[in-house]
């Protein structure tokens, strides 16, 4: 069974897919279970708009549980300034001067769990400091009768050679609680016509969403 804390990172995760916008620094979550209150924290390196407020206001709508008491704290916060510490990241794009956070993998979530749900916590993990604005989606598979992860990385084209290697040592970290897995990382160039795993890991935010 998922602790609070896990379920709540596993819903924010599904009610960030579509809500990453280019100025979006990173998303914290604080969970207080003897007060009941669950607090989210969105960072923008920009003025906060009308229509990026929205953004973060809906997923934290999303992913809210009706347990807790709410709050939602959206700010702007310069990327010369370094990002607080408030609970656990959901989310954190790459940047030259990370902060400090705790990226443990459970492992004990491939046990208690289905494996989709394991590798959707851990790729969620593997991705902070990670996310560029050149990755649009990240979807993942697992095949559990051929034991084997499937990892699909889309970028906008040219895939730099630091993104190829980003994506390549997120799923080797997301992998890590599967050990008898083989991994297979598909990096590709944005198309049409890319195959794609079961469940979404990361989408970022398009203007034609």
């Amino acid at each position: 069974m998922l602790s609070s804390i896990d379920e709540s990172l596993f819903n924010l995760q599904d009610a960030l897919l579509g809500a990453v916008h280019p100025c979006l620094r990173a998303v914290q979550i604080d969970l207080d279970e003897k007060q009941k209150k669950v607090s989210y924290y969105f960072y923008y390196d920009c003025d906060v708009t009308d229509e990026l407020f929205e953004l973060a206001s809906v997923a934290v709508t999303e992913a809210w549980s009706p347990d807790y008491y709410v709050e939602q704290h959206i700010l702007q916060l310069p990327v010369t300034e370094m990002i607080p510490i408030h609970g656990r990241f959901a989310f954190l794009r790459k940047e030259s001067n990370l902060p400090s956070f705790n990226n443990k993998i459970n492992k004990d979530l491939v046990k208690n769990e289905t494996p989709i749900v394991a590798l959707l916590l851990d790729i969620q993990k593997a991705l902070l400091g990670k996310v560029t604005s050149a990755l649009r989606i990240v979807t993942i598979d697992v095949n559990t009768d051929e034991k084997e992860l499937n990892f699909y990385f889309e970028y906008d084209s040219p895939i730099s050679e630091e993104d190829r290697n980003l994506a390549n040592c997120t799923a080797k970290e997301a992998s890590a609680s599967f050990p008898e897995y083989s991994i297979h990382c598909n990096v590709f160039p944005v198309g049409a016509n890319n195959p794609m795993g079961k469940r979404s890991a990361y989408a970022r935010w398009e203007s034609n969403y």
